[in-house]
């Protein structure tokens, strides 16, 4: 009941104009028992980064049912610079496993957090090395400066693209498949 109440009030809150203070909407709420039995939330607790982290489960939630643009502008309301990366992290990462690499790239570069821009182009890079797309992989992975992040990149990309081989030589290994992921992506 009470998980079901706190993700009502996340959806709610996403909807709300940027002007209304969410977090001092959500506080009274959250803070009152139902129940004896049911232990009081403190204040203290419900704070930004909760109502970041349920705003960033709502824009991720977004992504995954193919509507980019509503998870774009909910990250987007997301106060915290780091969670408001993820957010769009999780965008990147759907887009990408979608084959909708110029749009991936396009919401990476809105991304401010330099480590986890990292992560959403490593997930690009991912994408197109499973594709067989190794020269585009490779010139994206070239815009990475650092070389011990480049190496990182190239690390995982091999790791990624080793398991997706695997997951073809035996079919039914896994539940899930990025191919069957592409078709569950609506665009907007």
């Amino acid at each position: 009941m009470k998980a079901s109440l706190l993700i009502l009030l996340s959806i709610a809150l996403t909807l709300l104009p940027s002007q209304f203070d969410r977090k001092a909407i959500a506080s009274p709420i959250l803070s009152v028992s139902p129940t004896p039995k049911t232990q009081t939330l403190d204040r203290a607790a419900v704070d930004a980064v909760d109502l970041n982290l349920l705003v960033l489960n709502i824009a991720s939630a977004y992504a995954e049912v193919g509507q980019i643009d509503k998870a774009i502008e909910v990250a987007q309301t997301i106060a915290d610079n780091r969670y408001r990366a993820l957010a769009l992290n999780s965008i990147v990462k759907t887009l990408a496993e979608a084959g909708e690499i110029d749009r991936a790239l396009e919401v990476s570069q809105t991304i401010a957090d330099r480590e986890v821009q990292l992560w959403a182009t490593t997930q690009i890079v991912e994408a197109l090395a499973s594709d067989g797309d190794f020269p585009q992989a490779l010139e994206l992975m070239q815009t990475i400066t650092d070389d011990e992040r480049k190496a990182w990149v190239l690390r995982s990309t091999i790791s990624s693209t080793r398991q997706r081989s695997l997951d073809v030589q035996f079919p039914g290994t896994r539940s899930y498949s990025r191919r069957q992921s592409r078709s569950s992506v609506a665009s907007d």
